[in-house]
């Protein structure tokens, strides 16, 4: 049987290869990789119409889009991969300045078009601003990604720092900013009052309304640069269900307000959930801090711990998703089970348990032989 899962999982939800690794058949996983709302909008019902004809888009759901998102000039993509790896071909051939913990496909098509990448440091909001402010103030002609609120890190910018920002920055450079868990907090969007010309601003559908398999996602900017994209992309981009489906969730305003209400509960109560383990982790020493975002939870371990972590949960057939970051230390982010299924938070909080219990009794050990090693040499 394979291990180190975490070498060969690129991105969560990939249970087939943790399946592989663990033997635990996927159907027995309980998936925490993703940050994916676990509440998925209901009416997914497809009309025959949108499987027999050719995805054209249909104004219907223009119209839902532009209302939704409050922003006129778009275009839908089949996920927001699609629009990550064509923007360095669309975009001015400057460096960019990026995160340096975040979504690393970013990182990795500016790479692959080769691009110089000039990190700033993305688990501090102050020492993000000081980074970026300085880069700002240098002159210099460089493209600037934002990952607003950062996933994983949970940071965020206001919509305010982010416009001023884009105006700071030189002739022909742009400010992308990937808004992929923006729906939670439409207040913190810079669609809207706070746009500005030089913005390309990401957004995925997939996880506020729990349906990443339909592929959807939208980049809004200006005419000139959306248009070198679809030719780029190419026509029929999003398929006729994931159209359908979308215009449907996006004029359903109520259910959005009760989701946001229900995030809001779901975090606290999942939070709970996980507090005992933390709490013994820093019992057994070793720093432990934590982020949280309303779909998922960060916390920064040291590498061994987080690691032991990952796998003993993988052993017990709990997937989460582990980040190295660097400098001794990696991030364990935890997605959110619905508290309402109950059978399932059931089974979590007895897998915690038996996790618990199965790091407690490594570390005490790992505890022992190095006071043995530091006695007897």
């Amino acid at each position: 049987m394979m291990s180190r899962v975490d070498d060969r999982i690129l991105h969560g939800g990939d249970l087939e290869t943790a399946s592989k690794c663990y033997g635990v058949p996927i159907e027995k996983w309980i998936d925490l990789s993703t940050g994916i709302s676990p509440m998925h909008y209901p009416d997914v019902d497809i009309s025959t119409e949108y499987l027999t004809r050719m995805p054209y888009q249909k104004d219907n759901f223009r119209s839902a889009v532009r209302g939704y998102y409050g922003q006129h000039d778009f275009f839908a993509t089949n996920g927001s991969q699609q629009t990550i790896a064509s923007l360095p071909k669309c975009l001015k051939n400057f460096p960019i300045v990026l995160p340096d913990i975040g979504y690393q496909e970013h990182a990795e098509a500016w790479r692959q078009h080769g691009a110089e990448l000039v990190y700033y440091p993305s688990n501090n909001v102050d020492d993000a601003k000081k980074v970026i402010e300085k880069r700002l103030a240098s002159g210099d002609a460089f493209h600037l990604l934002v990952i607003n609120p950062n996933n994983p890190t949970c940071i965020t910018f206001s919509p305010e720092t982010l416009k001023y920002w884009s105006s700071q920055l030189t002739e022909g450079a742009a400010l992308i900013v990937d808004e992929a868990f923006a729906d939670l907090c439409p207040e913190q969007s810079v669609l809207g009052a706070n746009f500005a010309a030089n913005m390309v601003v990401l957004r995925s559908f997939g996880k506020f309304f729990g349906l990443p398999g339909l592929r959807l996602g939208f980049v809004f900017a200006g005419q000139t640069l959306l248009h070198e994209m679809k030719a780029f992309i190419g026509v029929w981009d999003v398929n006729g269900p994931a159209q359908e489906i979308a215009t449907r969730a996006f004029l359903d305003a109520q259910w959005q307000a009760d989701a946001r209400q229900r995030y809001l509960d779901l975090s606290r109560d999942n939070q709970k959930l996980w507090q005992g383990l933390f709490i013994q982790l820093r019992e057994q020493g070793g720093d432990v801090s934590e982020a949280h975002q309303l779909l998922f939870s960060t916390y920064t371990l040291e590498d061994e711990k987080a690691k032991r972590l990952f796998e003993v949960f993988a052993q017990h057939g709990v997937l989460l998703r582990l980040i190295k970051i660097g400098k001794g230390h990696s991030l364990i982010r935890i997605g959110f089970v619905d508290i309402q299924n109950v059978q399932q938070v059931t089974e979590l909080n007895h897998k915690i348990k038996q996790s618990m219990h199965a790091l407690k009794k490594y570390f005490a050990g790992t505890a022992n032989d190095i006071q043995m090693e530091r006695q007897y040499g």
